[in-house]
């Protein structure tokens, strides 16, 4: 590798790395001005909204549209070109069915906290955003580093400019938040559109064996992704109906703190997936072995920026409204919890290679049983640190199992010697 490829990868990695930690920190920058014009009460709304459209994204398309990571890397152009039209036609035309079901089994659990306005907003945004997802994988795999920051940055400056206009000047409370979110999304979906019939990738072209390929790639994921959001959001379900959205807002705040460990694995992964996938073709040991002594590296990281994390918490809370101190102590358990996620996230990416995603939906299933088996009883003795405990439990699980079946499964090597 010469020096203008290392430099090249160098700034590849460091404008990603920043914009990443931009957009999915968008929320932590926020802190200030929302803790500060809003109840934690209100916090609770905002966060109790991105879980519900967090349930209904991986459903759309039958989560078709992550296929693409891998098959980038896979087939030929024209395949790929059939199979984004496939997939995209497909997302359009079940998306009425899927939202009709979405409705009538949700209004019902959130009525006490949302207006039907407000189910139809979780609908928009959640088809918007896995539109915008497609385009985003691609510009991510095909390394289109420099597009990619463009585009999340103009995101975030919608994002921005109208929360802040809404909350602290027109002051129209938690709402603002919301109606920024769908202005981002709208903007960015004209922009993914473009770049598709650009690039030529929408076509009246389709495959449909293609699309059962993905569809058979994918559909194991709905359960991954839907056990994700379970595992990372049902706990604020569970503290709202044995406390209150005061205790829901508190907690928030301290789970948006421990997520920054979770947000330096993401910023990574974007990174380095591509790497990954290229470098498994050749499955060597000595390969398996790179990939390993990586996974390592980034586990020592991630524990060291828990100490990091929980030495600068206290100042930045300095800043907030006081009413959200309560929310400090959840921190050191939720982050050493996204360490343990971090290398769930990492050793996950054997199973995405080799298109054995049924496994990570098995150990979902498992981790959504004990998630919310240890949320019932937990938060019933410890109120919301309760939720805490079982988050940390939980996510334990998930890295020591998933790593053990890919080392045994993929023959990766745990130390040097195994190489030699």
């Amino acid at each position: 590798m010469n020096l203008n490829t290392i430099i090249s990868k160098y700034k590849d990695f460091s404008a990603l790395s920043a914009i990443t930690f931009l957009s999915m920190g968008l929320s932590f920058f926020f802190m200030p001005l929302l803790t500060n014009y809003l109840s934690p009460a209100d916090y609770g709304l905002i966060r109790l909204f991105n879980i519900y459209t967090s349930l209904l994204i991986p459903l759309i398309g039958l989560g078709a549209n992550e296929f693409l990571r891998v098959a980038i890397h896979k087939l030929n152009k024209l395949e790929l070109q059939t199979l984004f039209s496939s997939q995209f036609y497909w997302t359009i035309i079940t998306f009425p069915i899927l939202f009709i079901f979405f409705y009538f089994s949700l209004t019902q659990l959130i009525k006490d906290d949302f207006r039907v306005f407000h189910v139809f907003q979780i609908g928009i945004l959640s088809l918007v955003s896995s539109l915008n997802s497609s385009y985003l994988i691609f510009l991510i795999q095909k390394k289109q580093v420099k597009r990619y920051v463009l585009t999340m940055l103009l995101k975030i400056f919608i994002e921005v400019f109208i929360t802040v206009i809404l909350i602290s000047i027109v002051e129209i409370g938690w709402e603002g938040r919301i109606y920024s979110w769908i202005a981002a999304e709208t903007m960015i979906l004209f922009i993914s559109l473009h770049y598709f019939f650009k690039s030529k990738l929408l076509s009246f072209s389709v495959n449909f064996n293609l699309l059962k390929r993905a569809i058979l790639f994918s559909s194991p994921l709905i359960i991954h992704g839907l056990g994700r959001v379970i595992v990372d959001q049902s706990d604020l379900i569970f503290i709202k109906n044995h406390s209150n959205l005061n205790d829901v807002g508190l907690y928030s705040i301290g789970y948006q703190f421990g997520n920054l460990i979770c947000v330096i694995c993401v910023i990574f992964l974007k990174f380095y997936s591509p790497y990954f996938f290229e470098s498994m073709k050749k499955s060597t040991n000595n390969t398996k072995w790179q990939t390993m002594k990586i996974n390592y590296l980034l586990f020592l990281v991630s524990l060291l920026l828990v100490l990091v994390l929980q030495f600068i918490s206290p100042l930045i809370f300095q800043w907030f409204n006081t009413d959200y101190l309560g929310g400090l102590k959840y921190i050191i358990w939720i982050s050493i919890s996204f360490v343990m996620y971090n290398g769930y996230q990492m050793f996950s990416l054997y199973f995405h290679y080799n298109e054995d995603t049924g496994y990570l939906s098995i150990i979902t299933v498992f981790a959504v049983f004990l998630n919310l088996v240890l949320n019932y009883y937990l938060v019933n003795m410890f109120n919301a640190m309760g939720a805490a405990y079982a988050t940390l439990i939980t996510y334990s699980f998930c890295f020591l199992i998933t790593a053990f079946i890919s080392i045994k499964k993929y023959n990766l090597p745990t130390f040097k010697k195994e190489v030699l």
